[in-house]
């Protein structure tokens, strides 16, 4: 594929923080809590202890892989972690991260930069855990995102 693969994760990293319900279902941004991270923070994100509902969420690129024989497809597959003091919190995430991402394959597709499209993306895991050492509640969940090149266009 011809333009960076970094701009596939900084498209999925504006559309969250420009989202308001998650960013409003995370908590404040703060210098010790910037609320979403595109790879594990450097040290972990402190909690105000001022909220009754509040988070943060983590995203990671799983793998890649370009369906054989060899096609102008590559699937795209992301990690997210969720990480809230209540744990409901990560079902309100999922839904409103699903409203983004979680579209069948006849529905239109979607730009992600200028020479990539999203033919269709999917949640694929979703999976509730207990994060020991944060002594918070974690969602796991996995979105698969089928991308083809230009000159094809969303949607078609």
């Amino acid at each position: 594929m011809a333009a960076p693969r970094i701009s596939f994760k900084q498209k999925l990293f504006t559309q969250m923080k420009n989202n308001s319900t998650l960013t409003g279902l995370l908590g404040p941004i703060t210098s010790d809590n910037f609320r979403i991270y595109s790879a594990y923070p450097q040290q972990q994100p402190k909690l105000s202890g001022t909220e009754s509902d509040e988070g943060w969420l983590v995203f990671f690129e799983l793998g890649t892989a370009i369906p054989f024989p060899h096609s102008l497809y590559e699937d795209f597959l992301f990690q997210f972690d969720i990480y809230g003091v209540r744990q409901t919190l990560g079902d309100e995430v999922v839904d409103t991260l699903d409203t983004m991402w979680h579209r069948a394959a006849d529905q239109d597709g979607y730009t992600i930069d200028a020479e990539r499209n999203v033919l269709f993306s999917q949640r694929v895991l979703s999976q509730d855990v207990y994060a020991e050492d944060a002594r918070l509640f974690q969602k796991l969940v996995n979105y698969r995102y089928r991308v083809i090149t230009n000159p094809w266009r969303a949607g078609a």
